[in-house]
């Protein structure tokens, strides 16, 4: 439920989501179609893209990774200078606004990258994070992020 290829199949997509027990309380979110730098294909098509997942406590990067655990060959993966730029830039902004966030920053197909969407950290996956990298870093940081 992530694709419609016109207006008539996102309205059906959205009317199936409403119904859905766990997601149909959320608001949905339209917005258009970009192409990604696509790895390989998983089971019923899923696109592997060159997607990454970054936690963030306010503007402190407590650890980043590949997105997609499922992908078969990881020696393909690769991220540049310029996502992990985007990604704290933009962590600067959402900070602003909430505490404790993950980012979902991906390549685009033709080039540069973008973001794919916002998350609450607490309710997110971990992907393939180094979790010793990810909670040392948050125990640290929230000491003084904290204070007691």
């Amino acid at each position: 439920h992530m694709f419609a290829e016109d207006k008539k199949r996102a309205i059906e997509i959205a009317s199936e989501l409403h119904n859905d027990g766990l997601l149909g309380y959320q608001e949905l979110i339209y917005r258009k179609y970009i192409p990604l730098k696509t790895f390989e294909t998983g089971v019923n098509g899923m696109p592997f893209s060159n997607e990454w997942r970054f936690f963030y406590l306010g503007t402190k990067k407590l650890a980043h990774g590949f997105y997609w655990s499922g992908l078969d060959d990881l020696s393909k993966v690769y991220i540049t200078d310029q996502a992990l730029k985007l990604a704290d830039e933009i962590a600067a902004i959402i900070s602003e606004h909430v505490n404790f966030f993950v980012l979902d920053i991906a390549e685009k197909e033709d080039g540069g990258w973008i973001l794919v969407e916002v998350n609450d950290a607490q309710m997110s996956g971990t992907s393939l994070i180094n979790l010793d990298e990810l909670y040392g870093n948050l125990a640290k940081e929230a000491s003084s992020f904290f204070p007691v």
